[in-house]
């Protein structure tokens, strides 16, 4: 793909255009794929934080497929083993979080998309 991109750069340097050096840039910064600009797809905020929280034993039962002590009792055995540094790019993902995710994963035949956007993941 930079092989073409410095091909495409190398023929439109006679053109000298600021449009197709500022794409070119766009391309080469990841900002721009050849589909067009990249949009962060609408995600919600603070579902495992806020809702889950309030679901009932009922609910809870129901969406991950176990009680809450037993998801409990496993983020106790697992969060050790899940703790790690972040990058600097990002902060690392609590383990709460993917013990939750991980079991939601497992309880439903939901899609990876719909999920993305459910838990801010993806």
């Amino acid at each position: 793909m930079l092989s073409l991109l410095r091909g495409t750069y190398i023929n439109n340097i006679e053109e000298d255009t600021d449009d197709d050096e500022q794409i070119i840039i766009l391309l080469l910064e990841g900002r721009l794929s050849l589909r067009g600009f990249r949009v962060a797809p609408p995600r919600l905020e603070g579902f495992l934080d806020q809702i889950v929280p309030r679901y009932t034993l009922c609910q809870f039962r129901s969406h991950f497929r176990i009680a809450p002590a037993t998801a409990n009792e496993l983020e106790n055995r697992l969060a050790p083993l899940l703790v790690r540094a972040g990058v600097e790019e990002r902060l690392p993902i609590k383990p709460r979080t993917q013990i939750l995710v991980c079991i939601w994963i497992l309880a439903n035949p939901d899609s990876y998309r719909s999920m993305e956007v459910q838990f801010g993941m993806g």
